[in-house]
């Protein structure tokens, strides 16, 4: 479980910060391979601190701590890789970019789809949120060298949107959590 205060605090954070640097790409996607190591690195860092910062050591989720763990050495490995005008390296940050979109949009079906168990009228805007993210997943994985061959630009403002969305929903989140009553457990 996580308190209210706490989960409203780290959730607006790394909301702002995510919604930030979504805009930023999008105005200056050159930048792309610096910020999609920022992005992932700051998701996983925020799926091990909840890990870390679970109350009750039954609740850990061992599977948020891998994706956690794996999201910061993706991003570790995007920052370190230097490929940023490589063809290779676009498409190898493609492919990091995309399994990250997939992975983190189906984590967001779920936590929808728990939040509409629990009578959240938001939920559908956090499902929302994970379909894009599912979608430029996709069209990532499905034209791997178009990045390469368009350039880095359209792959930073398509990553872009995705950051500003999962921003947004993390904000969404954190507005649950300030209005949430007892302690929010989403398991």
């Amino acid at each position: 479980m996580v308190s209210e205060k706490t989960g409203f605090t780290k959730a607006m954070i790394i909301g702002i910060i995510m919604l930030g640097l979504g805009v930023f790409l999008i105005i200056e996607p050159k930048f792309f391979v610096i910020l999609v190591f920022i992005a992932i690195t700051l998701n996983g860092l925020g799926m091990i601190l909840n890990f870390v910062l679970a109350k009750d050591k039954e609740k850990r989720r061992t599977l948020e701590l891998i994706a956690g763990v794996l999201l910061v050495a993706f991003g570790l490995a995007m920052f370190f890789g230097g490929t940023e005008t490589k063809i290779a390296g676009v498409v190898l940050i493609e492919i990091l970019a995309a399994v990250w979109l997939l992975f983190t949009g189906t984590l967001n079906i779920v936590i929808s789809l728990k939040l509409k168990k629990f009578g959240v009228k938001v939920w559908y805007l956090i499902l929302a949120a994970a379909l894009i993210s599912i979608a430029i997943g996709i069209v990532f994985i499905a034209y791997p060298l178009a990045s390469a061959q368009i350039g880095v630009n359209l792959l930073g403002v398509l990553s872009g949107c995705a950051i500003v969305v999962m921003g947004l929903t993390s904000i969404a989140i954190g507005v649950l959590f300030k209005n949430a009553k007892d302690s929010v457990s989403i398991e």
